[in-house]
């Protein structure tokens, strides 16, 4: 497991007890002007062969599982902070959001941004948590500023996916959702935006976090 980042250090814990693994200091990184920055979103490759670190320094930086966390590169292009990122199913490729809600694409391990959305529309990503993209178009409702969802999860059986938003609600969509106007179910139990939603590995269960409220809540799905 992997908890995020206290100023200029990535902290690995081992999942079953949660103790301290090691720490990765700060890495001086060629074309990155900031040496002070704070880590947004972290994600292990599913081959389990790279760690993503995305942050308020506008770039991912690519380590090397294996050789103990050896820095490989950046992938570079954003002009907002991370706050969204995924992988391929075969760990090749990485979509990620930045704060201004821009979607950009990069081959890994060479970290070289790939530029035509259309090429990616049918990768196979191991876990969908960005609110733009082909599957989740349908999730943003008419009249929606572009801003308005904060955050997404799709299932990992892959039939559902949630949302949330700043209405308060914690939004339950059918997967794929890649048309516009699709109906959905909205929840409410925070009392204000929702910041983030995550479906757990069991399929059974949603977290979801509010922003103002600074509460987290619980939800059991139910299947019909």
């Amino acid at each position: 497991m992997i908890r995020e980042i206290m100023l200029l250090q990535i902290y690995i814990l081992y999942a079953e007890d949660m103790r301290q693994a090691f720490i990765q200091k700060y890495v001086k990184r060629k074309g990155v002007a900031t040496n002070k920055h704070g880590v947004e979103v972290v994600r292990f490759s599913p081959n389990g062969q790279f760690l993503a670190v995305g942050g308020h320094d506008l770039v991912v930086d690519l380590y090397d599982v294996p050789s103990g966390l050896k820095y490989i590169g950046s992938c570079k292009g954003h002009s907002s902070y991370i706050i969204q990122m995924d992988f391929s199913v075969d760990s090749a490729f990485i979509q990620k959001i930045s704060a201004d809600y821009e979607l950009l694409f990069w081959s890994i391990p060479t970290c070289k941004q790939i530029t035509s959305a259309s090429a990616m529309k049918d990768v196979a990503w191991e876990t969908y948590t960005c609110v733009l993209g082909w599957p989740v178009q349908g999730i943003w409702e008419k009249g929606m500023d572009g801003t308005d969802i904060n955050a997404a999860d799709r299932s990992p059986d892959q039939t559902f996916l949630v949302s949330g938003d700043d209405f308060n609600n914690v939004r339950l969509h059918v997967y794929p959702a890649s048309k516009a106007g699709l109906p959905c179910k909205k929840f409410r139990a925070h009392s204000s935006h929702v910041t983030e939603t995550e479906v757990t590995c069991t399929n059974s269960y949603v977290l979801s976090t509010g922003g103002i409220d600074g509460c987290l809540m619980q939800w059991r799905v139910k299947h019909e």
